[in-house]
């Protein structure tokens, strides 16, 4: 059980990345196929869910994952860059969502009406995003003081 228990803490904030990622990953995905099914275009349906993924994304991952401490200006700052980076990010996602589905997308529906090409273009430009997403947290946004 220590074993187990040493390894969650030294891993801790890759566990807590990927957590809340997963969380936020659902709540873009929720979003898109609701979007979708309400019958937005593409771009607007992910747009969109992007949008309030990153919103929803900030807060978690500044308290739980990387603990930041700032305040004021510098938390100001710090959510300008997470605010900045994840837009970076979500227009990588737009472009790679509306170039596989749209542009070139064959249909591949289920049989219960899922559209699976969608879908996996969906889930394969998010893994992209998730991992540049903890880089530039990692390494820009919530870096540690010395």
């Amino acid at each position: 059980m220590n074993a187990v228990k040493r390894l969650i803490e030294k891993y801790r904030e890759p566990i807590a990345y990927v957590l809340v990622g997963g969380l936020t990953t659902l709540v873009n995905i929720v979003a898109f196929k609701v979007n979708r099914a309400l019958g937005l275009p593409t771009a607007i349906a992910n747009a969109l869910a992007l949008l309030l993924s990153i919103l929803f994304a900030y807060y978690p991952n500044r308290i739980w994952v990387f603990h930041s401490q700032q305040r004021g200006r510098a938390q100001w700052k710090e959510f300008t860059l997470f605010l900045s980076s994840r837009i970076a990010t979500a227009v990588l996602d737009e472009a790679i969502v509306v170039l596989g589905v749209d542009v070139l997308g064959p249909r591949l529906v289920s049989e219960s009406g899922i559209d699976l090409w969608e879908s996996g273009v969906k889930l394969f430009a998010t893994v992209l995003v998730i991992i540049a997403n903890y880089v530039f947290s990692k390494l820009m946004i919530f870096k540690k003081k010395d």
